[in-house]
């Protein structure tokens, strides 16, 4: 009798912490993080409220809370699909997310940039991902092979700290996509609080020594809860705290 084939699952951590900045004028975090797996697909969102915005928090959690929850219910199984037809549902999720965030505002009777933040998507299985980003912060892949590579990069401005959110007028137009088809071993997503430290500018290449010890470490680590204490740990520590001071959001999933 054949064996039964075995299915790989992702094992998963995200975590938002409040910045050193707004812990100093008391101001709330305003990352978002959410992800979801769908047998073994691993859908992840990362978004980055504006600071200069007060309701900026709600504005990212809507968007991560409501292009989740459409991609994990419509993406289709990526065997046998063209790019076109993998990449189409993530720009369905941007326009959706953006729409609701927009009516959100409306609602409130608030300015449209009160609810301003970036967005990060990202959909991964064993033998391929694609990703989607406005914005800044970066979306990495690590193959088998121990290749770490971006799949999306922080967006290119004239200024240092200026970004696109996806409440402007352009944001559609501004939406960076990508796909990546080769085995996956492990994915990593994360807000602008962490390009300095993640990334080699100014070519927004991935920083292989930050990121090593993170992998082992959600190789190594099986209890969730452990897991999701260390890593809220680390992003509070002095290591990371000392040289960055603005929310930070990192999302880590490797496949067993």
């Amino acid at each position: 009798m054949a064996a039964p084939i075995q299915t790989k699952s992702w094992r998963v951590s995200a975590c938002s912490v409040q910045g050193v900045s707004h812990i100093k004028t008391d101001q709330p975090c305003q990352d978002a993080n959410e992800w979801r797996t769908r047998d073994s697909l691993l859908f992840g969102a990362i978004a980055d409220g504006a600071g200069s915005a007060k309701e900026s928090q709600r504005g990212a959690t809507l968007a991560c809370r409501t292009s989740i929850e459409l991609l994990a219910k419509d993406f289709p199984d990526p065997e046998g699909k063209t790019p076109a037809e993998l990449l189409e549902p993530l720009k369905k999720a941007f326009t959706v997310a953006r729409e609701t965030v927009l009516a959100e505002a409306k609602s409130s009777n608030l300015p449209i940039r009160e609810l301003s933040c970036t967005l990060i998507l990202l959909v991964a299985w064993p033998t391929g991902v694609v990703a989607a980003q406005i914005g800044d912060g970066a979306a990495l892949v690590l193959n088998p092979g121990g290749e770490l590579k971006a799949i999306t990069r922080p967006a290119q401005t004239e200024y240092l700290n200026e970004t696109t959110f996806i409440t402007a007028d352009n944001a559609l137009a501004e939406l960076q996509t990508s796909i990546l088809e080769s085995d996956v071993k492990s994915v990593a997503m994360f807000t602008d609080g962490l390009q300095m430290l993640a990334l080699k500018m100014p070519d927004a290449q991935p920083h292989q020594p930050f990121f090593a010890p993170l992998v082992k470490f959600m190789d190594a680590q099986e209890d969730d809860i452990v897991r999701q204490d260390q890593l809220q740990k680390f992003l509070t520590s002095p290591r990371i705290t000392e040289r960055a001071d603005d929310d930070l959001t990192l999302l880590l999933a490797t496949l067993i």
